[in-house]
């Protein structure tokens, strides 16, 4: 049963970090419009293909990089890759 309201704190705990990453979005949809912002994927390819193509003023970042940054947790992105000339 501790194990039941161990798990229900951290999904309380989780549920407030979800909600201040919402509220960050929302304070930050405006950069959109002016052509910046950050994109999200889940995807590690669409990562690294968007990373490629995305204009400078659009950062991208993976699921768990985001929701790190924006809920404030401490954590350290995945390092860029080089291009693709580099692997030859």
């Amino acid at each position: 049963m501790t194990d039941f309201f161990k798990m229900l704190g951290q999904f309380k705990e989780m549920q407030g970090k979800l909600e201040q990453a919402q509220e960050a979005l929302s304070r930050s949809s405006f950069y959109a419009a002016s052509g910046g912002g950050m994109v999200v994927t889940s995807c590690a390819t669409c990562t690294f293909m968007l990373q490629r193509n995305a204009p400078p003023s659009v950062q991208v970042a993976n699921l768990a990089t985001a929701m790190a940054q924006l809920s404030g947790t401490p954590f350290t992105p995945p390092a860029a890759r080089g291009s693709d000339d580099d692997d030859f």
